[in-house]
C-alpha cells in the first residue's frame, strides 16, 4: 500500500478537499460549503463608494449563519476573489480577526479605532437589516462600537467589566490590513482555489470559458508574486 504525504501547508489540503463545480458557479460553491457547516452563507453588498482605509470584503460569523460582504463596485473577477479571500477566513477557522490597534492601546487610539468600526457598521447595516432574522445584529454590533468609544473617553483600568483586553478589541473591529498572519493564509487559499477552478475548467470547458478562468487566476497570482493588497 503506498502512502501519501500529507501536504506541510494546510491551506494545500483545504483547497485540495473543496467541491468544486463544473463548470464553476459560485452560488453552487458557496451553497455547498453552507451545507456542510450546517448554516446558510449569505453573500451581501456593501454599501456606499468604496473607502480607501476600509476592507472591500468582511466575513461576520454568527451562531446562525455567515455573512460575506464585498463590495459592490468591484468587477465580476474582484468580487469573486473579495469572495473567495473571505471565506477562506471561515474554512481555516480564524476567530479573532486582526486589527491595525496594539495590545496597550491608548483612549486616543481605542476612540479612533470605534470610529472606524462604526463607519464599517454603517456600509453593512443596510443589507443585514434588510434581513428580517438577523435585524439585531447590526444593533448589537454598534452597541459594542459605542460602548468602545465610551470606554475610551473614560478608561477605568480597575473595572474588569469595562476595560478591554487587546484580545476583546481584535475580536470585535474586523480584519483591515493584510500584513497579519491570517489576511496571509486566507489569500493563499483562495489563490489555491482560483488555481484549482482553473486546473479543473482546463478539463471540462470550452476554450472561452477557460479563458474566463485563466483572467480572473492572472489578475490574482499568488501573493508573494504581486503587490495587490485584498483590504
Amino acid at each position: 500500500m503506498r502512502w501519501r504525504r500529507r501536504p506541510a501547508d494546510p491551506c494545500v489540503g483545504i483547497a485540495e478537499r473543496l467541491h468544486i463545480p463544473q463548470p464553476f458557479d459560485l452560488s453552487a460553491f458557496c451553497a455547498h460549503i453552507a451545507s456542510q457547516r450546517g448554516r446558510p452563507l449569505l453573500l451581501l453588498p456593501l454599501e456606499g463608494p468604496p473607502q480607501p482605509d476600509l476592507p472591500c470584503g468582511i466575513w461576520i460569523g454568527l451562531d446562525t449563519a455567515d455573512l460575506v460582504f464585498y463590495d459592490q463596485s468591484a468587477s465580476d473577477l474582484l468580487r469573486v476573489q473579495i469572495i473567495l479571500h473571505e471565506i477562506s477566513h471561515m474554512l481555516l477557522g480564524h476567530v479573532a480577526p486582526q486589527f491595525d490597534v496594539p495590545q496597550d492601546a491608548t483612549a486616543n487610539e481605542l476612540a479612533a479605532a470605534a470610529a472606524h468600526f462604526e463607519r464599517l457598521l454603517d456600509m453593512t447595516a443596510p443589507a443585514v437589516e434588510g434581513l428580517d432574522e438577523h435585524t439585531m445584529v447590526a444593533r448589537l454590533m454598534r452597541a459594542e462600537a459605542e460602548r468602545l468609544r465610551a470606554t475610551a473617553a473614560a478608561p477605568r483600568p480597575g473595572d474588569d467589566e469595562l476595560e478591554l483586553s487587546g484580545s476583546r478589541i481584535l475580536s470585535l473591529l474586523g480584519r483591515t490590513k493584510f500584513d497579519s498572519d491570517q489576511e496571509k493564509d486566507a489569500e493563499t487559499l483562495a489563490t489555491l482555489v482560483l488555481e484549482r477552478i482553473s486546473r479543473d475548467e482546463d478539463r471540462s470547458t470550452s476554450d472561452g470559458a477557460a479563458d474566463v478562468i485563466h483572467r480572473l487566476h492572472d489578475a490574482f497570482a499568488h501573493p508573494a508574486r504581486r503587490t495587490h493588497r485584498n483590504r
